[in-house]
């Protein structure tokens, strides 16, 4: 009888330090906010974590070239903008040009149109010469930027304009000699493909960066699920495991005042 109390109470013993690291090991888990600690803990968690963490941190990395890319991008649409609209109107003082040259022929009202185009000139040839990124020429028929679309480098996207404004041929632009609107017109049109080509890439880095933003958070979520407990489940296994111990002691405290009847009742210490 002596040796059956004894077993019990070395049983709940046991019980009792299991429950006390399991309890121990969940108060840890909600103070960190992980399902593990270190490795140890759960080693296929973490190691998935780990790999997880990884992609997050390539497509992160992918993101930010996206965005370097993206001010390229941004300042072609703007200075193509800005390029076309000045073309348009020296095409159109050109025409004006020609036809007071055709009748009246009145010498001042040339020499105006001629000013503000030669103006027009300048601020054109200026832009295309000046406009840059970064230390990149961006109105260039050129490769400006080549950027990968994920963290294998699998996939790119190369910012390269097929057409831009011809800088040594606008600056020769002379209306008194023998530049004439159609020249012009040819420039106007070198502007405009430069501007819808760089549109489109505008439009591509900006649908790969919500792409990536949305692979992005698709992995934290998963990331979440791997290694970050529910808080409400851990906090229900506490309770369970403090009513758990509270059982325990209480029956342990019943084992030992039975091992003490039992062994006075056999003239037992």
């Amino acid at each position: 009888m002596l040796g059956g109390v004894t077993s019990a109470s070395y049983k709940l013993t046991q019980i009792y330090n299991s429950n006390s690291q399991q309890l121990a090991n969940s108060l840890a888990r909600i103070a960190s906010g992980k399902k593990y600690v270190n490795a140890g803990d759960d080693f296929a968690s973490f190691a998935r974590g780990q790999t997880i963490e990884s992609d997050i941190i390539g497509y992160e990395h992918v993101q930010v070239n996206l965005k370097l890319a993206e001010g390229i991008t941004d300042a072609g649409v703007e200075i193509g903008g800005q390029l076309y609209e000045d073309l348009i109107e020296m095409r159109e003082l050109a025409e004006l040009y020609e036809a007071e040259e055709a009748g009246a022929n009145d010498a001042d009202v040339l020499a105006g149109y001629e000013s503000e185009f030669d103006a027009l000139k300048e601020k054109v040839v200026s832009a295309i010469g000046n406009t840059s990124v970064d230390g990149t020429d961006i109105v260039q028929a050129a490769n400006l930027s080549t950027v990968s679309l994920d963290p294998a480098g699998t996939g790119t996207l190369a910012i390269t304009p097929t057409t831009v404004p011809d800088s040594a041929a606008i600056d020769a632009f002379d209306l008194s000699g023998a530049t004439t609107s159609g020249d012009v017109d040819t420039q106007v049109g070198n502007a405009l493909t430069y501007l819808t080509e760089m549109q489109g890439f505008d439009k591509s880095i900006e649908s790969q960066i919500n792409i990536t933003d949305t692979i992005i958070a698709s992995k934290e979520a998963a990331k979440s699920l791997v290694t970050e407990i529910d808080e409400a489940e851990e906090l229900s296994r506490v309770t369970a495991l403090n009513v758990r111990q509270q059982s325990t002691i209480a029956m342990i405290a019943q084992a030992n005042m039975s091992h003490a009847a039992v062994a006075r009742l056999y003239g037992g210490q």
